[in-house]
């Protein structure tokens, strides 16, 4: 039971086949503790029998009960989820460990100073509308960019410009 010393435990055993005499019988029960320090020893106990007719009633649904006689290894999927399903909530430990999870997956509030720097943000006047020169800029950077992305567009452009711009093509009137 270590380290679980100073909280109640209960065992349940059963004997292979029934015992007993007409007449009575007599019960030697011997309690062997190895204990590696040897300092310890069984607090208060008690021991019963009974004359109950089989299988002896453990606290366990008679469901559970019956899939714990199954040999693990020949436990089937729904077998095993049955008894994981029962014995897991009540095992404090990781109960616990659930609880510290939720915790643990709770969004952490934000920072004072991150905050105050959002509603000084929000509290920022709107920044004025571009000047039409600058719009004006930024509509030819943006022709000029998608113009030099097609370079034959370009030569043909510049081929045209340096003909009619040639002294053969100049009108005297």
């Amino acid at each position: 039971i270590s380290p679980q010393t100073g909280k109640d435990h209960s065992a349940l055993f059963e004997t292979k086949q029934d015992i007993g005499t007409a007449g009575g019988t007599r019960l030697s029960i011997t309690l062997n503790q190895q204990n590696q320090d040897g300092q310890h020893a069984l607090g208060k106990f008690r021991i019963s029998i009974t004359t109950d007719p089989r299988p002896h009633r453990t606290g366990l649904p008679a469901e559970i009960a019956k899939v714990l006689l199954v040999p693990t290894a020949k436990r089937n999927a729904k077998q095993t989820k049955a008894i994981t399903d029962h014995f897991r909530p009540l095992d404090p430990d990781l109960q616990a460990l659930q609880v510290a999870l939720a915790e643990a997956k709770k969004p952490v509030p934000e920072p004072n100073n991150i905050v105050l720097a959002r509603k000084a943000l929000a509290d920022l006047p709107a920044l004025p509308p571009a000047s039409p020169r600058l719009a004006s800029l930024e509509s030819a950077v943006a022709l000029s960019t998608s113009q030099a992305a097609n370079a034959r567009l370009t030569a043909t452009q510049d081929l045209a410009w340096a003909l009619i711009n040639s002294p053969a093509f100049l009108f005297i009137y």
